[in-house]
């Protein structure tokens, strides 16, 4: 009976044990399979014009993808430089937000988006800024003019401030003029090709624009050249005498 009971001791002991050891493992496994909680979806997604872009034109479209359907939301705000950007003027289709800025000045310019629950609190704001350069060439365009077979003539309006220009044709330089010059005679060019001109202006910070006028003219084949008059006969201010029978007379007019 003694011998029972030291071996029930024995038994209570260490289940005791295995109980204490067993819990903390049994609680690390429960913590360590309890799945974590899904993160938010991002509400403002694929802004444009991105962070830090540079622009060359002060007409701005301005857009971003929404990450939940729009009636989830109470209100989204556009605001540029710390103006908001009227409402009505901020449309919605397929999951994009858009809306644009007009008569944007050289410079950095501050881009600030907000969109609100239907509670009115705020989901998430996006803070950037994107920098604008506008162009120099407005409305200019660019001409080619008596095109022969491998020489033609090309004439730009100008650009604003500009201190020189730089032609292209067929992506290649060909040639550069000052500021106050607005053409130039493209020569030693193939007969018969298709040329694509481009015109570029230098800025007053030393950079080239990108968006010069184009124009596209195509050189006369070599069996279009002009003839060439070595001589001819009678000469210039040389008399002749004429013989009025020279040949014989028509004898219908008998």
């Amino acid at each position: 009976m003694r011998i029972f009971s030291k071996r029930l001791s024995y038994l209570l002991v260490a289940a005791l044990l295995f109980l204490l050891c067993i819990s903390p493992l049994a609680h690390a496994t429960e913590i360590g399979e309890t799945e974590e909680p899904a993160s938010s979806p991002s509400i403002i997604n694929n802004v444009n014009p991105p962070d830090g872009r540079l622009l060359t034109e002060n007409f701005t479209l301005i857009s971003f993808s929404l990450g939940i359907p729009l009636a989830d939301t109470s209100d989204i705000s556009i605001i540029v430089d710390g103006r908001p950007i009227d409402p009505i003027l901020i449309q919605y289709m397929h999951g994009m937000v858009f809306t644009n800025v007009s008569d944007l000045e050289d410079g950095t310019h501050d881009l600030l988006i907000r969109v609100w629950d239907r509670e009115m609190n705020l989901l998430q704001e996006y803070n950037g800024s994107f920098n604008v350069r506008l162009s120099l060439w407005g409305d200019s365009s660019l001409k080619a003019d008596n095109i022969g077979v491998t020489s033609l003539y090309l004439s730009w309006t100008p650009a604003v401030q500009s201190l020189g220009y730089r032609i292209y044709g067929n992506s290649i330089l060909i040639g550069s003029v000052g500021g106050n010059t607005t053409s130039f005679e493209a020569t030693g060019l193939t007969p018969k090709t298709a040329y694509h001109f481009k015109v570029e202006a230098k800025r007053s910070d030393g950079s080239w624009t990108t968006d010069g006028p184009v124009a596209s003219a195509t050189t006369l084949p070599e069996d279009q050249i002009s003839p060439i008059i070595d001589s001819v006969t009678p000469g210039d201010g040389d008399s002749q005498t004429a013989n009025r029978h020279a040949f014989p007379p028509d004898p219908c007019q008998r």
